[in-house]
């Protein structure tokens, strides 16, 4: 599945299009397996991505994971095309963590996984 509303820092990439991950990847996904790992959650499906994998909303009890991800700085909002859902708690989200300066947004030269991905192509 695909996480709804977040856009995470990338991973590494290996094989034949190899490229090193961004800081903060691998402590967000740690970060999520932490809070999600082995119990029950709820998936709220939210659209289908270009693939056909569904995007998802990560629900544990009456927790959204997602935008727990956003509020402590491991993700930033995602700024594309959205179905469903609606993003104004993310960006709020967001908005939060970057005054706090948390996660990503403590950063100093920080790059949106976005961009990183246009330059990493």
């Amino acid at each position: 599945v695909r996480l709804f509303g977040i856009d995470a820092q990338e991973m590494p990439r290996r094989g034949k299009k190899r490229r090193p991950g961004q800081p903060f990847a691998e402590p967000a996904t740690n970060a999520l397996n932490k809070k999600a790992k082995g119990k029950a959650v709820r998936l709220n499906q939210a659209d289908l991505d270009g693939y056909n994998r569904p995007i998802v909303e990560i629900w544990l009890n009456d927790k959204n994971l997602n935008l727990e991800m956003v509020e402590e700085g491991w993700a930033e909002a995602y700024k594309g095309k959205t179905k469903r859902i609606a993003m104004v708690p993310y960006f709020k989200a967001e908005k939060k963590a970057r005054e706090k300066k948390v996660g990503i947004w403590k950063l100093k030269n920080y790059e949106s996984p976005r961009e990183y991905r246009r330059k990493t192509k």
